[in-house]
């Protein structure tokens, strides 16, 4: 088996059949507890918040990239030119944000054919979660894991999940994210289990601070030279 990284395993895609359309479904780590890119600075997202969403994003569509400028991908064009698909059986396994997706094998075949092929290769690919959040200010200062963040990410509804054929996403393979990527921890832990008694101290203050921020979050997109970042265009 192909290693990705430490901690990091390769899943398989498996075929099915719903409502007469053949499916690849592939497992996905969509989010981990961490800091990552946000449109406003760094944003913290905690494994509680990822927790109380968790059932929304089944059924959620599965486009190739982001929509341009802020859009939704529940538009009916948006999904007629770039749906592919859609996530279920979404999760929380220790403090990681896992769903399997769910890929229509005739339209990603036309979509986006490099998919296809990393699918039935068994090749890892990027993806990047697509979802309105409500962003409390940090105190200056703020860090987790080392990383400085702005904001703290809570009041997640997810809009979509983008696969990234040609970008990586914020939270990439590498760090653990991604299509056909199952992250393996030797060791079960608890939320939290990685902040200090500081970092737990902000995150009760600042969960009870009134929300100054609402944005379509794209956790994440690092665009290549040639990819225009629409990042700035999600600040709402």
């Amino acid at each position: 088996m192909e290693t990705l990284a430490c901690n990091l395993s390769i899943g398989r895609a498996r075929r099915e059949t719903l409502n007469r359309r053949q499916y690849l479904v592939a497992p996905m780590t969509m989010i981990r507890q961490g800091v990552l890119r946000g449109s406003s600075g760094p944003l913290f997202y905690p494994i509680d918040e990822m927790r109380k969403s968790v059932g929304a994003w089944n059924r959620t569509p599965i486009i190739v990239n982001h929509p341009p400028d802020g859009m939704s991908a529940q538009r009916s064009r948006i999904l007629k030119q770039w749906g592919i698909g859609f996530v279920m059986r979404s999760r929380i396994a220790n403090l990681d944000l896992k769903a399997d997706g769910w890929f229509d094998i005739e339209r990603t075949q036309r979509v986006e054919p490099s998919l296809y092929d990393c699918l039935i290769n068994g090749r890892p690919f990027e993806l990047s979660t697509g979802l309105y959040t409500r962003n409390i200010p940090a105190e200056p200062g703020a860090s987790y894991g080392g990383r400085l963040y702005n904001y703290i990410a809570t009041n997640y509804r997810p809009d979509h999940l983008a696969v990234l054929p040609r970008m990586t996403g914020a939270c990439s393979l590498r760090d653990g994210c991604g299509v056909l990527v199952n992250r393996a921890d030797p060791k079960p832990k608890t939320p939290g289990d990685d902040m200090s008694r500081e970092d737990h101290g902000r995150m009760a203050r600042h969960h009870q601070a009134l929300a100054t921020k609402h944005a379509l979050a794209y956790v994440g997109i690092e665009p290549d030279e040639d990819v225009e970042s629409d990042d700035e265009d999600n600040e709402g």
